[in-house]
């Protein structure tokens, strides 16, 4: 993919925004590789994590990254209405910001003297925030989330969500579905299409009368493998795909 990005990518190209995992087709980007595009042609980079973070850990990728962002609401276990921004040295430094909030700088923290505005500027990432704070109820929420992600541990996840992803993969009805997804180039989704001529909107209602919760994209069935979930109920899963 590095090498298609470098003859396609127009030369005054100042960002490239990728997803790190489609939504349609559970296809991983190869962060590094791209990364290492940008850096050369002095490029951002900007990468949405919605599709993934919560699950896979980001240690090594984020070097990479000029500006991390994403939903909550998926693999983070949030609530809706709350999202996240990484921001690098670089990024803090070459991009401009038009808005600024009384929450967003320095003299904000002393509510008694509001009026002496100043344009000093919180540090880091915290420049870019909003005029208000996010719903105080729902970011409780986010927050016992964000404490047993920690608590099992991102590599923990990751390695069970792999081993039910593996063994999805080793047995579903070859005869009934192929792979959107190219294997060897997934993450946490699997994406795949009937090759029998079933109805994938029907199905998803089949498979929700049952107790089964799929998502179709682009008419892909959509499959998503979290930590709450068991190899019992991938079992049941493929038998329900099956029949």
């Amino acid at each position: 993919m590095s090498t298609l990005l470098k003859k396609q990518l127009p030369k005054n190209t100042k960002v490239l925004n990728f997803s790190h995992v489609r939504f349609n087709t559970g296809r991983c980007t190869d962060i590094r590789a791209i990364g290492e595009v940008c850096r050369e042609r002095n490029i951002l980079f900007v990468v949405d994590v919605s599709q993934s973070f919560g699950g896979p850990p980001y240690k090594e990728e984020i070097e990479y990254c000029d500006v991390i962002v994403g939903a909550t609401y998926k693999w983070v276990l949030g609530p809706y209405g709350h999202a996240f921004a990484y921001w690098s040295e670089r990024a803090l430094k070459e991009i401009g910001n038009i808005h600024i909030s009384w929450q967003s700088v320095k003299s904000g923290a002393d509510t008694n003297d509001l009026l002496n505005y100043s344009m000093d500027t919180l540090p880091g990432a915290r420049v870019f925030d909003r005029g208000q704070a996010p719903n105080v109820v729902t970011m409780s929420i986010l927050s016992k989330s964000l404490e047993l992600l920690e608590e099992v541990g991102l590599k923990t996840i990751e390695d069970h969500n792999q081993k039910l992803v593996n063994f999805f993969i080793e047995n579903y009805p070859k005869s009934m579905y192929e792979f959107v997804t190219p294997i060897g180039e997934h993450k946490n989704i699997l994406c795949l299409k009937t090759t029998s001529g079933i109805d994938t909107l029907k199905l998803e209602e089949s498979l929700s009368q049952n107790g089964i919760d799929i998502s179709v994209r682009e008419g892909n069935l959509r499959l998503s493998f979290h930590l709450f979930n068991t190899k019992n109920e991938v079992e049941t899963l493929l038998k329900a795909l099956s029949e």
